[in-house]
């Protein structure tokens, strides 16, 4: 599968978790945007930005190494 074609089944398939119209903690929308960037680091890896704009609230997990970029990620709502 091409990078591009499993990017957009990654996207469509966390779109169409389901999600509550508001964050819980208040009355802001559940909107997020995401980017999973590669920084160049020793060990190579890549990072995962989450920024909700209303709330200017950010989170960044990683480094997430490639070996596990390159697994199946099962997604669920918590």
């Amino acid at each position: 599968m091409d990078p591009a074609s499993d990017s957009k089944s990654l996207v469509s398939t966390f779109n169409e978790l389901p999600q509550r119209p508001e964050v819980p903690a208040g009355n802001i929308p559940n909107h997020w945007h995401f980017s999973l960037r590669n920084v160049p680091l020793d060990p190579p890896g890549s990072f995962l930005f989450l920024l909700q704009p209303q709330s200017r609230y950010i989170h960044v997990e990683g480094p997430i190494p490639p070996a596990a970029e390159s697994q199946s990620i099962a997604m669920r709502a918590n």
